[in-house]
């Protein structure tokens, strides 16, 4: 299993602070987790124009 680092919130975007504060309010290694992680990833990149490199296996 690949697991992609933590996003970090990109200061003054409330909508990232919200989602760390989800991200420390879910249980680790759960599926409620991986959610969080995964919008947190659409935000930013739709938002922030962030992206996580192409992973391949």
């Amino acid at each position: 299993m690949i697991e992609l680092p933590v996003p970090v919130p990109v200061p003054g975007c409330a909508t990232c602070a919200e989602f760390q504060k989800d991200l420390r309010a879910v249980e680790p290694q759960t599926s409620a987790e991986t959610d969080v992680r995964v919008l947190w990833r659409r935000h930013q990149a739709a938002e922030h124009g962030i992206t996580v490199p192409e992973v391949r296996i």
